[in-house]
Parts: structure tokens; sequence; C-alpha cells
């Protein structure tokens, strides 16, 4: 057993692991990587469209097909209809890609969901079996594992657990009481050996090794591991800590014994093993191989008997999900950028899937800074930002419209919608036509332009006459020139400015007063800033400091106003 440890020493950047918010997940193989399943929101072109969690499947030769899709179902409770959301997720291959686990959890958003549960699910050639919790299977298939976490509510974390000997069909159970259990590793790393045995990991209790028929063995000092992988033969497991830097260890199920794996302050995680325990794969931005300069996560191997790391993968975003074929020779993987890629050890990485964009829309500035409301509340004229996975390929319209992008990358895009946009509901679609996946649908309510202030920690973002941002620390004074930031103005001339009929008005406070009208002003297009506006005047003259509110109206529409304040100092005498 591999007692060599590898430490990063390219350790200047501490990259963060991105949150699953992808539209691929899940992502199991079988021993050879002919294929990968995997869990989607993502609907096929020509099949009924179903944006929720289903099972897909996606093979070495680039087909793509549904495995596994249920439309959400509404059901009756006393007098209230809801609607049941299926989520079908975490599928696991056996080796030999003839048998699969997933888990399905109902979900609904109302009141009354009484038929609300988390099963899971698992099937083999004549096999089909339900029980609470997630399902998980050997990678000989011969073994089912289904696992319960606490409830919600329970002070004392409750972890139940069913396991099947599908061979004999004998099952055996358990619960387990502990306040920090730590989670089960995801899907692509084998959680229950070929043996049936099984760990379960907390910093109070330490490890705890369930074997068939052996009483349970416990190690009271391994208890900092979590997401722990365990070997085929049930020999050892590999498990991410944070302690005292992030780092992979190994564990011997016989003895307890620990031993450092690898580490790097980069990041370390997701470690898989191949089915004869020799080859290691796991997630890291480090660059052991001076071929990682970008610092993007990588996929990596280590060979446990000789110690020697192989950098897989140079994506320049990285890679989000992998998980590593039995025979430790190919890894499927989901990178950053929404693509599904097959890599060969030492071989051609192969782009499967092309990107799919996924995005939820937000603006770059809140059209209503004064109010908590949708970011899908759109104003025409005004620029916003689409912020998410795979953009670079996206293609956004609207009506039929295509919104071209005033900046791309693979997690953002930048539009102004067009002013000419109707106040309306409408859908939206976001899609890569080389994709297979239909198009994504936002959905837009788009409301009347009206004037709006670019607000900066409560005040008004502006300029001084000098150029200088307005602070607390660099006030205007009275009669001095300033252009305040504005959006939603509408048209404007071939000379940029803006056509509308506004109004602005000023009051001191204190002492406070009647609104002034400001009869000399200018509003213009921002020529660094597409989408946004300059409001141009001066100051009144003042004779004592405070805080000047401001209000800008369009006439035709006197409800919709823009107010706020800035700080000014007073007018320095001749």
């Amino acid at each position: 057993m591999l007692r060599r440890k590898w430490q990063s020493t390219f350790a200047v950047v501490l990259i963060g692991f991105l949150p699953a918010l992808a539209q691929q997940k899940d992502l199991s193989t079988d021993r050879h990587g002919t294929k990968v399943v995997f869990s989607s929101t993502l609907s096929l072109r020509g099949e009924e469209r179903n944006d929720w969690d289903k099972l897909m499947e996606a093979r070495q030769e680039g087909t793509v097909r549904t495995l596994l899709s249920i439309q959400p179902v509404p059901s009756v409770y006393q007098t209230n209809v809801t609607t049941n959301w299926p989520l079908i997720n975490q599928p696991e291959l056996t080796s030999d890609g003839t048998g699969m686990a997933w888990t399905a959890t109902t979900y609904c958003r109302r009141y009354g969901c009484y038929d609300a549960t988390n099963q899971g699910s698992f099937t083999a050639p004549g096999v089909e079996l339900l029980k609470n919790g997630q399902a998980r299977i050997s990678a000989n298939g011969r073994w089912l594992l289904i696992h319960s976490p606490f409830g919600p509510g329970e002070f004392v974390r409750k972890y139940t657990w069913w396991r099947k000997d599908l061979s004999s069909g004998r099952t055996d159970q358990g619960t387990q009481y502990s306040y920090d259990l730590g989670p089960i590793a995801p899907v692509g790393r084998r959680v229950i050996s070929n043996d049936g045995t099984f760990v379960r990991i907390s910093g109070t209790l330490g490890l705890e090794v369930y074997r068939p028929d052996e009483p349970v063995s416990k190690f009271p000092a391994v208890g900092n591991l979590k997401a722990a992988t365990i070997s085929d033969d049930g020999r050892f497991i590999v498990g991410e800590t944070l302690e005292p830097l992030p780092s992979l260890v190994g564990v011997d199920l016989r003895s307890g014994e620990e031993w450092p794996v690898v580490s790097a302050d980069e990041g370390v995680r997701a470690p898989a093993l191949s089915e004869d325990g020799t080859t290691l794969m796991f997630l890291s931005g480090a660059n052991w191989l001076a071929r990682n300069n970008g610092g993007a996560v990588q996929i990596w191997t280590m060979d446990l008997i000789s110690g020697e790391l192989e950098q897989w993968t140079e994506e320049p975003w990285g890679i989000r999900e992998a998980t590593l074929s039995g025979d430790g020779q190919v890894a499927w993987a989901a990178t950053v950028d929404g693509r599904i890629v097959r890599v060969e050890r030492r071989g051609p990485t192969r782009e499967i899937i092309e990107s799919s964009p996924w995005s939820i829309p937000i603006p770059t500035q809140p059209p209503y800074p004064d109010h908590a409301l949708s970011a899908s509340l759109l104003v025409p004229g005004s620029r916003y930002e689409i912020e998410g996975s795979g953009l670079q390929d996206a293609r956004l319209t609207w009506r039929g419209l295509e919104i071209h992008p005033l900046e791309v990358t693979t997690k953002r895009l930048s539009f102004i919608l067009p002013l000419e946009a109707e106040v309306t509901v409408e859908r939206a679609t976001l899609e890569n036509p080389k994709s297979p996946f239909m198009a994504q649908l936002l959905f837009w309510d788009i409301v009347p332009t009206w004037p709006q202030f670019v607000f900066e920690n409560s005040a008004i973002r502006g300029l001084r006459e000098n150029g200088s941002v307005i602070s607390e620390q660099n006030q205007p004074r009275g009669g001095e020139r300033v252009t305040l930031s504005m959006r939603g103005l509408g048209p404007v001339d071939g000379e940029e400015r803006v056509t509308s009929p506004l109004t602005l008005s000023t009051s001191l406070i204190p002492p406070g007063g009647q609104l002034e009208p400001v009869t000399s002003f200018e509003a213009v297009a921002d020529p660094s800033n597409p989408g946004l506006y300059l409001m141009r005047f001066a100051i009144p003259h003042i004779t004592s400091s405070g805080r000047l509110f401001v209000m800008v109206q369009d006439p035709r529409r006197l409800a919709s106003t823009a107010q706020g304040e800035i700080l000014v100092q007073a007018e320095i005498g001749p």
C-alpha cells in the first residue's frame, strides 16, 4: 500500500470548486468507459419537454438518449390540488453496465403534498426494488445499499441503512445515531464493495465498518474524513479531509491505519478508484506537472503502487465533475463550460456533448433598486446579464428576435433588452444550435420603461465636475456641475440625447422645502456603459451642506419617477 505523500508546491491561489448548478451531473460509467449515465434537467430535441431531473445516457460513439423521465403528476389532498414534481437522479452503473441504481424524489411546492417521499430505486434484469432513501450498488451488481439520512428537525442525526444480497435475497439493516455524520460519497465512486462492505464516518464515533456476517469494526481515531470511496475488494477507503490542508487520506479497514495520499492548497476532491484498487482518480487545480498554470480544476490520477501522478485534462475552464471506468483507462467528465467529454488515459479527449447553455437571468444593476423585485422583471433599453455555464456558444432569442450579446464568456452573457420590447410576460430562449438538447426557457416579465437611478451604497452613483466619484468623503459643492447614472430613459436621437420629455427637480435636506425645478440639464446615453444613461446638471446655489434630494420624472407617466439623494457641501463664497 502506498505510503508516499504528494503535496502541491504551487500554493499561490486557493481554487474553489463550483457548485453543481450545471445541466449534467451525477456521472457514472462502466468497466471500459463505453458509456456514461447522468441526470439532467435538459430535454432532448424531438422528445416531450421535462424541465426536471431525469436519467440520460451518452455513449462513446456520440449518441445520447433519455433513459427515464417522469412528467409532473397532479394530486388532490382534501380540497387542495397540488403537483408532484419527480426528480430522478444519482444513477450508478454496475461494472458490466447491465444494472443501475438511482434515486427518485417527489417534490411539490405547495402545502398538502402528503405523499411527497424520498425513494431509492434499483433495476437489474428481472429485479425491481423500492425503499426509502438513496440507492447504491456494488460494481459486481451483487449488493444493494439503501441509506437514509436523518429527518428534518431531528436533534440527533439518525442514519438508517438497508443492505440486500441480490444473489441470495438475504437482507439486513440497522440504525446509527450521531451528531456529526459525514456525507456519503456521491455517485461516480463506490460506497459498497463487492463483498458487501460499507463504512460510516463521524467526528464523535470515528470510522465504523459494516461487513456481512461480522461484528461492526470501529476505529474511533478516524473521524475527520468525508465523502470516502471504498475499494471493490473492501480492504481500504480513500476520503477527503481539510485538516491540516485539503488532502486525500487512505484508511486500511482491517487495522484502521491511515496514510496520506495527496494534498494541495488548491484543493483535492472526488476520489474514485479503479476496480483493482491501483488507480486513484481525483480533481484538483494544482500544478504538479507544470501543465496547469491557469489553476483550473483538472482530472488527475495516481498509481497507488508507484505513486506516479498523471494529469489527464487541460480544460481552460476546468472540470466540474468526473467518473473513472473500472479498468482505470477512461474518464467521463462534465466541464465547467457545459460539455460532456470522454478522456482516455494518455490518449485524446473527445467532446461527446457540446455545450448546453444553462443560466439564471440577473441584471447587472437591479432595475428597481428600492424594491426587492424578481430579477426576471426587465425594462426595455436597459442592460442585463445572464450568469451560468456553457454561454460561450449560446444563442439568445426573444419573440423570434436574436439578441446579440455585448460581452460573452462561458459564465456570463450581457445584453440590452431592445427598446421596442413589448410590455408583456414573455419567454426568451437560450440554446446552442449544435447541442442535442432543447433550448432553455427564460421567463421575462417586461415592464414599462421609466426613469431609475443607479445606486451604490444607498446613494446615487455619480461624478463630480472634475470626474471624481461622488462619495461621503468627496462631496460636490453648490453650483458645481455633476453627472448622475441612470437607466430606463428610453430612446435617444442621432446625437445620443434622450428624446423623452423629462423634468428634473431638487430640494436640499435639511432645511428641506419645496422641490425646485432645474431648467437646464442634459440626459444622454452613457458611451462607456451601453444600456445606461447620464444625467448632467448644476447643483443649485446653496449656503449650507446636507443631502440633496433629486427627482427625475417623465410627464407622460407621472406615477413613474426616479428619486434619490447625494451628499453636497455649501457653495464657497466669493
